[in-house]
């Protein structure tokens, strides 16, 4: 009696499962992958903007991110306090811009050109 119930019970499955493949043979399937030339783009503009800093911030941050060590060994590695390399890591700002998508603007970052000098000989007078 257990074996006619158990083949009743799985023919009772099968028969369940098979009808859920042949519901679901009528659904529609995406046909195309999204594209994935905004991620090259980014990437791109990324290393444009990697490239672009200063030999200083470009080796703390490869020795920082890529690497992993400590603040202190990382410091001693290229011979800088520590201090130092902590604002040679968060400095890149270009970096950051990129994040918000504008190129132009982290290319005017990475070289310098966001500095304005405030209350100099260059400022218009009042």
């Amino acid at each position: 009696m257990s074996i006619l119930h158990n083949v009743f019970v799985d023919g009772t499955r099968a028969r369940r499962a098979e009808a859920q493949r042949i519901a679901r043979v009528g659904e529609p399937v995406e046909q195309q992958l999204p594209p994935a030339q905004d991620h090259h783009v980014r990437l791109r503009q990324v290393r444009q903007a990697f490239i672009a800093l200063p030999n200083e911030q470009r080796a703390a941050l490869l020795l920082v991110a890529i690497e992993g060590p400590t603040y202190a060994k990382a410091a001693s590695a290229l011979g800088i306090p520590v201090g130092t390399l902590m604002s040679r890591i968060t400095g890149p700002a270009a970096l950051r811009i990129i994040e918000d998508g504008d190129l132009e603007a982290s290319t005017r970052a990475a070289k310098g050109y966001h500095l304005r000098v405030v209350g100099g000989w260059d400022e218009p007078s009042r």
